[in-house]
Formats: structure tokens, sequence, C-alpha cells
């Protein structure tokens, strides 16, 4: 943005009665990219926080363009101690660039990552969409469990986003 039309937003957003059109205009794009895209609640699963980020940029994007909460639900810690919600959701938050408000709630499964957890909680906190890592059901077994992606499709009880991992290439 140039500096003169900067500067000219800035003087009009100065005056109240247009501070407050425009806070008005705001609050009534976020209502109606709520309606538009019908997200209020989106679900992330995730088995670690060490390759979350890619996943929690794009939860975040939906959840500002929707103006939804972001709940989480993570699969793991079968061979250890469970890990704290309350310090989960403190490290999501740092890690994420979420505000405390926009994370509504941290769930914590001690089993392997399964579809049908990941179904449940959906349901549990109401979820529109969930978002989920192409690598979140690595560690399971095939052999007992069958095509874990494939099962997710069938019972989750609304769409789901798979984010990549991979880098782009820019080394050209």
């Amino acid at each position: 943005m140039n500096t003169m039309t900067r500067d000219t937003l800035q003087d009009q957003l100065a005056n109240p009665h247009l501070a407050d059109s425009y806070t008005a205009a705001t609050e009534s794009a976020a209502s109606a990219n709520s309606s538009v895209f019908g997200i209020e609640n989106i679900l992330v699963s995730l088995a670690s926080l060490e390759e979350a980020q890619k996943v929690f940029a794009c939860a975040h994007w939906f959840a500002e363009q929707a103006g939804s909460k972001i709940s989480v639900l993570f699969v793991g810690g079968a061979h250890g101690p469970a890990p704290d919600p309350e310090e989960l959701r403190e490290e999501i938050t740092k890690m994420a660039g979420l505000r405390s408000e926009e994370l509504r709630a941290v769930l914590v499964c001690r089993q392997a990552p399964q579809a049908a957890h990941v179904a449940i909680a959906a349901r549990a906190e109401k979820a529109d969409l969930i978002v989920i890592p192409v690598d979140f059901f690595e560690g399971t077994s095939r052999f007992l469990q069958g095509d874990p992606m494939r099962r997710l499709l069938r019972i989750a009880p609304c769409p789901f986003l798979i984010v990549g991992n991979s880098q782009p290439d820019t080394a050209k």
C-alpha cells in the first residue's frame, strides 16, 4: 500500500464515525464469510507437533476466512506419559500464532491414530471441517486397520482436508 493511501486510511479511521463503520463492515464480512463457508468449528488432528506448522497454517487460514474456532485432537503418547492439555494449548497457540480465543479445545488420545478417534472427536466438537497431515496414519498397521484414510472418508461426519508436508522445490 502506498504512503498516500495508508495515510488517508489512517486519517479516515481516526474519525470515530468512520472507524465505527469500518468495524461494522469488518464484522459483517466475517459473518458473511461464516455463512458462505458454513465452517464454525475446525478439528485439527495431529500425532506430533514437530511437523504441524503447515497444518496449522492451513487451518488458521480457514478459521480466519470463516470466523471459526479450532479444536485440536492430539493422538499419541501411548508409550509414555500423556501430554497435559493445558501445556499443549500453550505450545500450540505459540507455535501456530493463534490467539487463545481462537483455540476452542485441545483433546488428547493416548492410542495410535485411528480413523474412529478422529470421527468421534469431530462429532464431539461439532466439527465442520477436519484438517489432518498427510502422514497422520503413517505408523498405523494397515494389516489390522485397512486403509485408514479410506476408512476416515467413510465415517467422518464432515469433509476433511489432507495437508501435504512436502516443501516446494525452489532450487531451479
